[in-house]
């Protein structure tokens, strides 16, 4: 009897498990919005921009300059391409060559000279005494030569002598045409330090050139004595 008691005790409780339970009182603490009410106006700090912006028309355009009065490109000055470089030094000069360097350029002694400290040394080799030329010494190898010229109103004869300092050996000749080979007279007999002497005629109104040469590319220093006879 008691078996069949518990049995249906145990019928009746599983019978109550099945049953819908209630939801669980929650209670109220929990703040559930009502999305149904009206949004809340919350307020901004800054004000309404898009009532207080300037509408276009009244902002101010920037002044800039018309088309037309841009200048020109034509107009606009051209860039200074200059520097402040300083020009090219120019090439140097050559030396200056001495007095009587040349036939053209030939020192007057027509009325006699007594000519001290000149010097073939800086000069030029223009002229020679052409072994082939008539009348001139076999000088050799010449060296710097000076020219000097007499031109008398009436033929003169005329006596020059060359005192040459220690080493230089000059030669000595006189021409009439200095582009031409033949000689008046000439000498180159002494050697080195040793006085060179000739004499000779100038026709009247013809110059006439004498040419203190060196023999063997000699040069130096040398007294120059022209007389009248």
């Amino acid at each position: 009897m008691f078996r069949y008691l518990l049995l249906a005790f145990s019928l009746l409780a599983a019978s109550c498990a099945t049953d819908e339970v209630p939801p669980p009182d929650l209670g109220t603490d929990l703040d559930v919005p009502d999305f149904n009410q009206p949004e809340q106006d919350q307020g901004t700090t800054e004000p309404d921009q898009a009532e207080d912006m300037p509408v276009s028309e009244d902002m101010p355009v920037e002044d800039m300059p018309a088309e037309e009065d841009m200048p020109a490109e034509e107009d606009m000055p051209a860039e200074d391409m200059s520097t402040d470089a300083e020009p090219d030094a120019e090439p140097d000069s050559p030396p200056d060559l001495p007095e009587g360097d040349t036939c053209q350029d030939a020192i007057d002694v027509t009325a006699g000279a007594a000519l001290s400290g000149q010097t073939t040394v800086g000069a030029t080799d223009d002229y020679e005494a052409s072994f082939s030329g008539d009348n001139c010494p076999n000088a050799r190898f010449s060296g710097p030569d000076r020219a000097y010229v007499v031109q008398p109103a009436t033929q003169t004869t005329y006596t020059v002598q060359v005192l040459p300092e220690a080493g230089f050996d000059p030669s000595l000749y006189v021409k009439v045409d200095c582009s031409q080979d033949a000689c008046v007279t000439g000498t180159v007999l002494n050697g080195e330090g040793v006085q060179e002497s000739v004499t000779f005629d100038a026709p009247a109104g013809i110059p006439t050139y004498i040419i203190v040469d060196g023999e063997q590319f000699s040069e130096g220093m040398f007294d120059l004595n022209v007389t009248i006879n």
